[in-house]
């Protein structure tokens, strides 16, 4: 099955959630290892993951999207999906991990999930019910991180 453009579905499912994969698998590795930091560049550690890390990650996966995806699509995906991506950490880190940050095994299959629960909503070629099914359970994570104190 392929879009208007010629691309496959199965490939416009396969990008977003492996380059959710990656990327959140990459954070969390530098989140975790800032965990475990002592001393005083710690601070300034956490700060460049926020403030550049974590932008950088979002252009990243804006491009590689927008390459694989389809352009309208790429920004879409890449914002949704780090919704419920971020959401899903919280619930995980507060309920599972915390004071920790997931480790690079658990946030690596978060980063899957979200990315691709976003993608399945705007994947051509896919039923109503899978898409509505998709957008519930991508709501209900987030709604369910945002209740997480």
């Amino acid at each position: 099955m392929s879009d208007a453009a010629g691309r496959s579905t199965t490939r416009l499912l396969v990008a977003p959630a492996l380059v959710g994969a990656v990327v959140t698998a990459i954070l969390m590795a530098v989140a975790g290892d800032i965990a475990s930091c002592t001393g005083d560049g710690c601070i300034g550690r956490a700060l460049e993951l926020v403030i550049i890390g974590v932008p950088v990650a979002l252009v990243m996966t804006w491009v590689v999207l927008g390459i694989f995806t389809g352009v309208w699509r790429g920004p879409v995906v890449t914002l949704g999906g780090a919704v419920v991506v971020a959401y899903s950490l919280k619930v995980t880190t507060v309920l599972v991990t915390t004071p920790d940050p997931p480790p690079v095994w658990v946030a690596a299959p978060l980063g899957t999930a979200g990315f691709g629960l976003v993608a399945l909503i705007f994947l051509p070629g896919r039923t109503t019910a899978l898409r509505w099914t998709a957008a519930t359970l991508a709501v209900a994570v987030c709604v369910w991180g945002a209740a997480v104190p």
